[in-house]
């Protein structure tokens, strides 16, 4: 019973009818994606990032541990202003990913809408207003540092995109948009890519320097899901009107746990994925999203947001 559970909720072949026919499984995998993701990254910051903050004046990278009532020089919204925060982001999360549930144009989209809710862009949403509501800082803040990457990329592309003459986008991360499948729906739901940081690090008060050794478990965790839930590609074959095979392809590839983004050719980024190297697949992609994600946090995001907001809080 157990065993076929599990199987029935792995991924499967792009063909597979699990994945094309009926919502079963893309809604189980959906929420199965975020209880799991709520609770474990829920539990890691209450029993074991924050009691390694707490466990002296001065916590174990010879900072200074500081909270909300400590700090002076912490800009930390009030406890009132998080809670309207995180109720905007519920209500922005509904609303997007309703909208593109009922414009996608045919059913296979409008299913594969639910896999592409447990991109990280959008755990990131949901993790970040559950945070503020709760009073948990830190965990808004984590999340951003593990999108951090694909995120500032986004600035990158779309201004060396308009820079081009909206021609060519110089990395790929946000080539999609371009694509002649892609819906005018997720255009217009695409804008959280540019505000979901600065947004979520002003309810947090600011950027704790253990939010990024904290978006490591984030991060590995979200990808491992991915893979293990959602499948690559989705493809459905069927008959026209004059009886041809036609087919319908949709390219998922969620939390880039399969492959790198298929718009990105750099050679550096590029990691081979078959099944006799999951593994090293996992590895190679894993070490680069934290090197990566690194540079960012120690050259922008924590220099930046020091400046803006002080010391950050952790309650």
């Amino acid at each position: 019973m157990v065993r076929d559970l599990f199987r029935w909720l792995s991924r499967a072949e792009a063909t597979a009818l699990k994945h094309q026919e009926g919502w079963h499984h893309p809604l189980a995998a959906c929420i199965l994606h975020y209880m799991i993701v709520l609770v474990s990254t829920t539990l890691v910051h209450d029993h074991v990032v924050i009691p390694l903050l707490s466990t002296g004046d001065e916590d174990y990278l010879g900072g200074t541990t500081t909270t909300a009532t400590e700090s002076h020089d912490t800009k930390a919204p009030s406890f009132v202003s998080r809670d309207h925060i995180a109720i905007c982001l519920v209500l922005y999360v509904v609303v997007s990913q309703m909208g593109r549930i009922s414009c996608y144009p045919t059913a296979l989209t409008r299913r594969a809408a639910l896999y592409e809710f447990t991109w990280m862009c959008n755990t990131t949403l949901v993790l970040g207003a559950w945070a503020l509501y709760t009073n948990r800082p830190l965990m808004a803040s984590a999340p951003c540092v593990a999108v951090s990457i694909d995120q500032v990329l986004w600035y990158a592309d779309l201004f060396g995109w308009a820079l081009s003459g909206f021609r060519k986008f110089p990395i790929g991360v946000a080539k999609y948009l371009t694509w002649p499948i892609t819906p005018w729906i997720t255009i217009f739901t695409c804008t959280h890519h540019l505000w979901t940081i600065p947004l979520l690090v002003y309810g947090a008060g600011g950027l704790h320097w253990a939010a990024f050794p904290f978006s490591i478990f984030i991060v590995v965790s979200n990808v491992l899901l991915s893979r293990w839930l959602t499948p690559f590609t989705i493809q459905r074959i069927k008959k026209n009107d004059d009886n041809i095979n036609t087919e319908e392809l949709k390219y998922l590839n969620v939390n880039l746990s399969h492959e790198v983004w298929k718009d990105i050719q750099f050679g550096f980024c590029q990691c081979v994925n078959t099944n006799k190297t999951l593994v090293v697949y996992m590895f190679r992609l894993l070490w680069r999203w934290q090197l990566f994600n690194l540079i960012v946090f120690t050259l922008i995001l924590y220099p930046l947001f020091f400046k803006i907001y002080g010391h950050a809080p952790l309650d």
